[in-house]
């Protein structure tokens, strides 16, 4: 800090911050300007650079963590489907295929329906969407829907036949194709396996994809 650096528009004093900087791990207050930290130290120091208009939280000893950020999230393919069926809230699978066939009978034929974000086992009959299930209420349409964590997909017979996908086809590298005792596909892939369904989609273009990703930000922030 200099003489002529800006005051923190906040101080916390009187705590435990956690800064995760192996020289430094552990101090007592904290100043912050804006959404940025301005400097840590111990209570002399921090409440040394606050001035009246500066507001003050006594901490009591509570313990302070830099935020959390979650490293491992499929934000593309996220984003992407927030413009597909959402299907997060679908409490049975019953209202997942109706909600799926309610879409076959609005869009044109040979279109793909697209969803995620299905759970299973938030269901009463624990069953997932497979290729039996889909074809039954979307046969004229290739069916694609992820579950919440975007490492499995349900698809139908016509997206298994657009992938070329059937009874001789192998497992990918790090990914399964699900199979019934007659070594006929479920409609479950699993891991990597769904690639093998991403590589039939049709891309959406630049324009889709940059609005996707700006409304995916703006819900996450």
């Amino acid at each position: 800090m200099t003489p002529h650096s800006p005051s923190p528009d906040l101080v916390m004093l009187n705590g435990v911050i956690r800064t995760m900087d192996k020289h430094n791990q552990r101090s007592q207050a904290i100043a912050i300007k804006g959404k940025r930290i301005m400097a840590i130290g111990d209570n002399k120091v921090i409440s040394a650079i606050a001035d009246s208009s500066t507001e003050r939280i006594d901490l009591e000893g509570r313990l302070v963590l830099p935020g959390m950020m979650d490293s491992h999230f499929h934000f593309y393919d996220w984003a992407m489907g927030r413009n597909q069926l959402e299907l997060a809230n679908e409490t049975s699978l019953e209202q997942l295929l109706e909600k799926v066939n309610k879409a076959a009978r609005t869009m044109p034929g040979g279109n793909w329906i697209l969803g995620q974000g299905w759970n299973e086992s938030d269901w009463s009959e624990h069953t997932m969407p497979d290729r039996s299930r889909l074809d039954a209420v979307a046969p004229n349409h290739p069916v694609a829907l992820w579950r919440c964590d975007l490492h499995l997909v349900a698809v139908n017979s016509m997206a298994l036949n657009l992938a070329g996908i059937g009874k001789d086809t192998r497992n990918p590298e790090d990914g399964v194709i699900e199979k019934n005792a007659s070594g006929e596909p479920t409609g479950i892939l699993r891991e990597l396996a769904p690639n093998l369904i991403k590589a039939v989609i049709p891309e959406p273009d630049s324009e889709e994809i940059l609005a996707a990703m700006r409304d995916g930000i703006s819900h996450l922030h």
